[in-house]
């Protein structure tokens, strides 16, 4: 809206999503703009702080503006923006009371002197756009904390109900998905200390087949390292919030388990000891 109303005609939103990092979380770009000299803008996932246009207004907390893209000397897409025919640009930050959260940034095909009240407007707007991220990113949590009381006192009903112990365990995951998990999975030590699996959920239809081979391919222990073992051999949670790929390849037994470990899409998780009289 912002880019058709002031004729601004590519556009891009960078969150701060780490302490130390704005990432790339929406482009956009007019009709009259070729799509993939607009993509070119937006080659850098990332700016740090004080980095190029979108670096520098997180930095000052205040709009900016640079009249001749090809002139700037803090500018690392400059060669970027030439080839894709622009040369203004203005950026402002999104504020959560006096923290930037985010930087909007615009460009344009000619050298733009960019007025105070625009900046000013500009600026008016980024508290705005804050408030508005702050009440959904508060509704989100609120939400979460529901989805997770209700499973809680759910899977407390199951576990105080039934001596069934594998069927509970299954019902107890069937719980976790879709509630407040794309898939899970439950191991457990049998008599002879050798690892079982009891069940494998997972929310999409689509992945059946997946987990089925998952299941028939790789049986406990199938997993050589990782934060797998961690769990059972320290016995505390553990919380990865961004599971890379390097995790999944320590992880695996073998080629094949990684690529289906892949296939899987596991981006983060939490890990659960289910502790009896001590162990």
């Amino acid at each position: 809206a912002i880019g058709e109303h002031l004729d601004w005609p590519v556009g891009n939103f960078w969150q701060l999503t780490s302490p130390d990092a704005l990432e790339l979380t929406a482009t956009w770009h007019a009709a009259s703009i070729d799509a993939q000299r607009a993509a070119a803008m937006s080659y850098r996932s990332s700016f740090a702080r004080g980095e190029g246009l979108p670096g520098r207004v997180w930095a000052s907390g205040l709009p900016a503006s640079i009249f001749d893209l090809a002139e700037e000397q803090n500018f690392p897409r400059g060669a970027v923006a030439r080839e894709a025919g622009l040369r203004g640009a203005f950026a402002f930050p999104v504020l959560a009371g006096s923290s930037v959260i985010a930087v909007a940034e615009f460009f344009a095909p000619l050298q733009q002197v960019v007025d105070p009240e625009l900046l000013s407007t500009a600026e008016t707007l980024g508290r705005q756009i804050g408030q508005f991220i702050e009440r959904n990113e508060a509704a989100a949590q609120a939400s979460a904390a529901a989805l997770l009381a209700r499973f809680l006192l759910e899977a407390s009903n199951v576990l105080g109900g039934s001596l069934d112990y594998e069927g509970t365990l299954r019902r107890v995951a069937e719980l976790a998905v879709p509630g407040i998990a794309d898939w899970c999975t439950v191991v457990a030590l049998d008599e002879r200390r050798q690892f079982r699996r009891v069940a494998v959920v997972n929310r999409d239809p689509a992945m059946r087949e997946v987990v089925r081979r998952y299941e028939a391919s790789f049986p406990p222990p199938e997993h050589r390292g990782g934060a797998h073992l961690d769990v059972f051999q320290g016995q505390k949670a553990i919380l990865q919030v961004d599971v890379s790929d390097d995790d999944l390849r320590r992880a695996a037994q073998d080629e094949a388990h990684l690529a289906i470990l892949r296939e899987l899409g596991c981006s983060s998780c939490i890990m659960v000891p289910l502790a009896v009289r001590g162990e």
